[in-house]
């Protein structure tokens, strides 16, 4: 075979050039393999074919067009011709079954992974229904487990139990350390029972949590009175009548404080006032002595 022209170089040239024209362009399209072969094999094979075949004829023209056909049949020698498009169409296979392999692992390789993130997804929303299915049932037996040692506490206090009251009404509050009934009725248990530290510990924690109501401040100031703690006692019966005006409760044991401090003008504006808001204790006070309110 002749050593290969430089028209041959050049249409070889062109023709691998075009191949990765097509590549691109079938790329953009997305059109896979049928865009490749009808943007980068059919142009190819289709103009070597049509310059092969013109080849084959003898012209009847001037000299200068002889010399151009006769340099075209040089260049597009039938056999050559015929084992470069072979190798080109070879190429083109190959390119483009290699590059419909790698978008087929391409589309794969996100099949699964787009399968195992919904099955992760689908794990983790079924684990979250099995996590608030049990803190429901645990919450809804907690609740069960108050009331129940509630109504326990409740009967031992009627029946005048008061230790197996505050034990019922300990269990309560280790379910619920912020039930304010729990606290209240043990506070009451303890006071019944003379412990008055442990009285004035729940009425403590009564007030914290609802520092707007004026029953645990008169609880706690019984028991600081009962303790031998009238100051801290004449505090909270102050803060009680602060909340709540109308507490004759709170005036009449403020009335017993200002009593045992020796303030007689006080003690008696105070039974007056509970007098008057209702309080019979206060009110038979004031009748033995005949004060009017």
């Amino acid at each position: 075979m002749k050593q290969i022209s430089k028209w041959q170089r050049l249409a070889i040239f062109l023709s691998v050039l075009w191949q990765i024209v097509a590549v691109i362009i079938a790329a953009d399209s997305k059109g896979g393999v049928a865009a490749y072969f009808f943007f980068g094999i059919a142009p190819v094979v289709l103009t070597w074919g049509i310059w092969w075949v013109y080849a084959g004829f003898d012209p009847k023209c001037g000299l200068r067009c002889k010399t151009i056909c006769a340099n075209i049949k040089e260049s597009l020698e039938p056999k050559f011709v015929f084992k470069v498009v072979i190798g080109i169409i070879i190429f083109s296979i190959a390119y483009a079954s290699y590059s419909s392999w790698i978008e087929q692992q391409k589309i794969e390789a996100e099949r699964q992974a787009n399968q195992k993130q919904q099955l992760e997804v689908r794990k983790k929303e079924v684990e979250l229904r099995i996590a608030e299915e049990r803190r429901k049932q645990e919450e809804i037996e907690r609740q069960n487990q108050i009331n129940l040692w509630f109504e326990k506490g409740q009967k031992y206090y009627s029946a005048k139990k008061y230790t197996e009251a505050i034990a019922a009404l300990s269990r309560v509050i280790d379910y619920d350390a912020n039930l304010e009934k729990a606290y209240n009725l043990r506070g009451q248990a303890y006071l019944v029972i003379r412990d008055y530290s442990h009285g004035i510990a729940d009425f403590t924690k009564l007030i914290e949590l609802n520092p707007q109501s004026s029953w645990p401040y008169l609880y706690r100031a019984f028991a600081w009175q009962q303790s031998g703690n009238a100051l801290d006692g004449l505090r909270d019966y102050n803060k009680a009548i602060e909340l709540n005006p109308s507490f004759g409760d709170a005036y009449y044991y403020r009335a017993q404080v200002y009593a045992s401090l020796k303030n007689g003008q006080q003690t008696e504006l105070d039974l007056q006032s509970a007098a008057r808001l209702g309080n019979e204790n206060a009110q038979k006070v004031l009748r033995q002595y005949n004060i009017t309110w």
